[in-house]
């Protein structure tokens, strides 16, 4: 009687699908070679394994299977029609899991798509609220600037009016070191505030050029999955 891919994975008709992974890494396991007979019995053994992974496909194929020994059994040998009949039946089979295969691809590559987008959309918004922020540090910036100058000129008005009034020298004097006190406390304010946003926009520059290598990945990645699914539309 003629093997067929139970007798490849040496099991019974009614094994469980527990021992039909277990025998398909056993017997795989022990295929070591590259010769011709080791790539053939390997490329059964994994026909075997697809047809038995699926149910619809085991029934089909357990269908044809008891059709054959029927009909072996009644006419003491299986005819030329009868073992044509099973091949069609093994090779609809195999056109059924692999329409499922190019099924599943595409449907990861979906997945891929999408969560690329959203990535993209996340970078987007992420870039605009980056831009943002810098606008607002520039207008922040220009008003610290103007208060600065108005401080100066405001500095500068005192100056003069103390000059034009008749005060005594130490009184200007007084005034005018409590003044430059001001000055140099508030130069070391601003010179920390700049040190401060030296490091703020060092940590933006950092953040963007993030944001350009997180763009770059997500073009090359659109472009993967763009190739991924022209192939499998081919």
């Amino acid at each position: 009687m003629k093997k067929n891919l139970y007798d490849l994975l040496e099991l019974s008709q009614s094994a469980s699908q527990e021992a039909i992974n277990a025998a398909y890494l056993r017997l795989s396991s022990k295929i070591s070679g590259t010769d011709p007979d080791s790539e053939n019995r390997k490329n059964l053994l994994d026909d075997a394994f697809s047809t038995f992974s699926q149910p619809a496909l085991r029934r089909r194929y357990d269908a044809s299977l008891n059709t054959a020994y029927v009909s072996e059994s009644s006419s003491g040998g299986i005819s030329f029609f009868k073992l044509l009949i099973v091949a069609l039946l093994i090779a609809a089979c195999g056109l059924g899991y692999a329409k499922y295969a190019r099924d599943q691809e595409y449907a990861r590559l979906e997945r891929e798509r999408v969560a690329a987008e959203a990535r993209k959309a996340a970078l987007l918004a992420e870039e605009e609220r980056e831009q943002i922020r810098a606008e607002n540090e520039r207008r922040q910036e220009a008003l610290r600037v103007e208060q600065q100058q108005r401080r100066d000129l405001e500095l500068a008005r005192r100056d003069a009016t103390y000059s034009s009034q008749n005060q005594s020298y130490a009184a200007r004097q007084v005034e005018l070191q409590q003044l430059r006190e001001q000055r140099q406390a508030e130069s070391k304010q601003m010179q920390e505030q700049r040190e401060v946003e030296a490091r703020r926009r060092q940590e933006q520059n950092e953040a963007q050029r993030r944001l350009e290598r997180e763009k770059a990945y997500l073009r090359q990645l659109e472009a993967e999955n763009d190739g991924r699914r022209r192939f499998s539309v081919r």
